[in-house]
């Protein structure tokens, strides 16, 4: 990727040059035994087995209030011998904050997204705080296929993001003052 960057330098944006690189990043994939692999896992679900066993180690007070920051549900299919087939995360976003703080918890962080979003996009008259909302949004979307929450940059910058969005004094700021008020 280095050298493809030095040889094609004085045209990054050519389209011979995109193609270039996808075909050689798929010549590579062939080469490696990696495009098998990966062609391979399409067709494969590993993780409906694993839903069920989080459903079926669920109770009712447990999906309401959750089983704590290091609650643990039983899976048959884990083969972690050391901690007896108890799992501490599930892979679904959604699922993993039941587990941890219920649907309360899940239903909260929800809510919190939403309204950052909806004032963040519409009660807005900046681009800044809308390029935030849409991070809100698409966080809230991606509980479902994955979106585990794990502090981290993004983790932050979404917080932060929430904060802004939900200031009224930032949306009320047209982009040339934000701009100015970040030095940009």
């Amino acid at each position: 990727v280095a050298s493809y960057f030095v040889i094609f330098k004085k045209k990054p944006n050519s389209t011979i040059n995109i193609i270039l690189l996808v075909a050689g990043g798929a010549f590579v994939l062939y080469q490696s035994g990696l495009l098998d692999f990966f062609l391979a896992k399409v067709d494969n679900d590993s993780r409906s087995g694993v839903v069920e066993n989080f459903k079926a180690d669920m109770d009712v007070v447990s999906w309401i209030f959750g089983r704590g920051a290091m609650g643990t549900y039983y899976d048959p299919g884990a083969i972690f011998e050391e901690i007896g087939g108890n799992r501490s995360e599930i892979e679904t976003g959604y699922l993993n904050m039941i587990l941890k703080g219920g649907i309360i918890y899940l239903v909260l962080y929800v809510l919190v997204l939403w309204k950052a979003f909806y004032k963040g996009y519409f009660k807005t008259n900046n681009d800044f705080t809308k390029a935030f909302a849409c991070m809100c949004l698409i966080s809230c979307v991606e509980l479902i296929p994955y979106g585990i929450q794990m502090v981290n940059f993004k983790y932050i910058a979404l917080w932060m993001g929430i904060g802004l969005c939900l200031n009224k004094n930032i949306r009320q700021m047209t982009n040339s003052e934000v701009r100015q008020l970040f030095g940009v």
